[in-house]
Formats: C-alpha cells, structure tokens, sequence
C-alpha cells in the first residue's frame, strides 16, 4: 500500500517506495521475534522461529481466557504482542 510523507528535505509530499516496513513483534515460549508478514502457517513459526519438529508440536496461542491450537500448515494470522507456546504431541518422559 502506497501512502504520502513529508520529505524533509523540500516540504513536499513524496510516495513512499510501496514496501510495507511495519514490523509484528509475537512471542514463542517467551522467546521474542519480529516479522514483516502478517501470516505464517504453524509449521514456518515452529520450525523457522521455534526450531521444533512441526509433526511431533503444535503451537497454542492464548487470549482472553480462550485457547486456540495450530497445528501443520494451518494459517496464524498475527498480530502484535501474541504470545504463543510449543505443546509435545507425543507422550512425555517422566524421570
């Protein structure tokens, strides 16, 4: 999307060069990552952020008392300051 600014050097309005530098900050396992994309699928934020295997974890993402699970290649539309955890889909050890 295309929007004006002030140049500063002249006073005059000049379009912006189309790149959208909006940055998304989410948190994994209270580890803190910026993005310039608005969506990812489970398994890029699990493998590229989280680095989990994407087929034995799935990512819970909790808001206003309401929990929601992504698993594979499920789309997560993000917004600022989501706070996610890895969830172990297989049994856990217990020593």
């Amino acid at each position: 999307m295309e929007t004006n600014r002030p140049d500063a050097a002249n006073g005059k309005r000049t379009e912006k060069d189309g790149k959208d530098d909006t940055r998304l900050v989410f948190f994994i396992d209270k580890t803190r990552f910026e993005v310039t994309v608005t969506s990812l699928t489970a398994r890029e934020l699990l493998r590229d952020y989280a680095k989990a295997d994407a087929d034995q974890t799935s990512l819970l993402y909790k808001h206003a008392g309401e929990q929601h699970k992504f698993e594979g290649d499920m789309v997560v539309s993000l917004a600022n300051g989501m706070h996610f955890s890895v969830l172990h889909n297989g049994p856990t050890t217990v020593s």
